[in-house]
């Protein structure tokens, strides 16, 4: 709330004329003249009765009257005022050794946008919660934090996650006090809660990185094979082939010889996990985001991906298990809830004001979730939350019609994806539905900027 008698106050040293406008405080005003910060005298002074009758003069259309003054001041010549002549208020393209001028109009809304991104960018402390009723992979929270899931997951996030921080004024690596995560999935829950506790991530790294030598201790290059080592084909073995594997099918498994690799064949512990399905919490995280990893469509352990991708930044199908296991080492704790149920189900608190909520429901006419969540129970879910106080922005493929009437806003960020784009998926589209205003495009932070920096227009500028 701004403090009347500090705007009083600064009315009146500003209409001394001798002053110019400054920090404030005493050593932030400097006379246009002799005399350092004294006051000039009632000669130079607009007497402090006609600053109060001017501002009850004040009335009329208020931001029809801003909008007239800021036109015809950047309009007019060097942007001077109008008493300096018109300038150029419509633009005009590079020419006779000029560079190009853009529209006046064009230029105010413009800044005025940024002027209100920078409000939200500044109050990004509003929010003491962020609530995913949704969470799948909770990329949106990892990502406020400067962090990533381990392993890519159809639907998540993470590619449009600078887009969606961005555009209710959050950043990258700018973590929140708290959050709360809602996952139907029993085992993703668990995954979860796991990766978000101290020290949860780190046991399943060394876990992961146990399953990566040779289960029969064989060394790279130590001139010695075994079965998960070796590569096998169909056909008659060759002489000089050490074992061979009839099936009952009549078919022949033989295995290549040679020096072994020094790792678990991927193929063969993923057959294990699979059969084995560990029960211990980090074995039993780890086997899940290995399993997610190999998998290319279908339920979890219905298809398999070999580890053919070598970068050590991928994180898609196909991810290798060193890169796995080094991304769970990376992960730092998050003062994060994890609930199992349904999003209908979350308790709304009685104060939500500080509270940003984010759900991504299963798209209309698309692959839905394991468990229900229409179009319907969408609405009345997060129309709740907003009565409640909390800021709810919505993912889908569309604007959602019952909720854009109530006079909510919309935002298409399809292009504003980063990193591998849909392919397997018919709907292409991506739209937030808020029930508040969403920062505009232009005003959105580059991605790795500090998040202590204010926005583009921090300090003021003029338009």
């Amino acid at each position: 709330m701004i403090d009347p008698r500090r705007v009083a106050r600064l009315l009146v040293l500003t209409a001394s004329n001798r002053l110019i406008h400054g920090a404030d405080g005493p050593d932030g005003w400097k006379n246009t003249g002799e005399g350092g910060t004294t006051f000039g005298g009632d000669e130079f002074a607009t007497p402090i009765e006609d600053v109060a009758r001017n501002l009850d003069d004040i009335g009329g259309d208020m931001p029809e009257d801003v909008a007239r003054w800021l036109y015809v001041h950047h309009g007019s010549y060097q942007h001077k005022g109008p008493e300096h002549g018109i300038g150029r208020p419509g633009g005009k393209d590079a020419g006779d050794g000029f560079g190009a001028t853009r529209d006046s109009r064009l230029v105010i809304a413009s800044g005025l946008d940024d002027i209100g991104a920078q409000h939200m960018t500044q109050s990004r402390t509003r929010y003491g919660l962020l609530v995913e009723l949704c969470a799948g992979t909770a990329a949106l929270s990892w990502a406020s934090a400067g962090m990533r899931f381990p392993v890519s997951r159809m639907g998540s996030k993470a590619g449009y996650a600078h887009a969606i921080l961005s555009s209710v004024g959050l950043r990258e690596g700018d973590p929140l006090p708290r959050y709360l995560w809602n996952e139907p999935d029993p085992e993703l829950a668990r995954t979860l809660a796991l990766l978000a506790s101290p020290g949860g991530a780190q046991a399943v790294a060394a876990v992961i990185r146990s399953w990566i030598p040779c289960p029969n201790g064989h060394e790279a290059d130590g001139g010695s094979w075994c079965l998960d080592c070796a590569t096998w084909t169909n056909g008659e073995p060759p002489e000089d082939v050490e074992h061979v594997e009839r099936k009952r099918d009549g078919t022949i498994r033989r295995w290549a010889s040679g020096p072994s690799t020094g790792k678990q064949d991927a193929r063969r512990l993923w057959e294990r996990l699979r059969k084995e399905r560990p029960k211990a919490s980090p074995e039993r995280v780890g086997a899940w985001l290995y399993g997610t990893a190999r998998r290319l469509g279908g339920g979890l352990w219905e298809s398999f991906v070999p580890e053919e991708n070598p970068h050590p930044d991928w994180r898609g199908r196909g991810a290798p298990r060193p890169s796995i296991g080094r991304d769970c080492d990376t992960l730092a704790p998050l003062p994060a809830s994890v609930l199992c149920g349904r999003a209908e189900d979350v308790p709304t608190p009685p104060d939500c004001s500080r509270v940003l909520v984010y759900i991504d429901p299963p798209y209309k006419d698309t692959t839905g979730y394991a468990h229900e969540f229409d179009r319907a129970a969408v609405v009345a879910v997060a129309r709740r939350w907003a009565e409640a106080g909390a800021h709810v922005v919505i993912s889908e493929a569309e604007p959602i019609p019952e909720l854009v009437a109530d006079g909510w806003v919309f935002s298409d960020i399809a292009d504003a994806r980063i990193g591998q784009r849909r392919t397997f998926s018919r709907q292409q589209r991506e739209v937030l539905t808020s029930n508040r205003p969403l920062v505009p495009r232009h005003a959105w932070p580059s991605r790795g900027s500090d998040p202590r920096q204010g926005g583009l227009f921090a300090q003021g500028s003029a338009l």
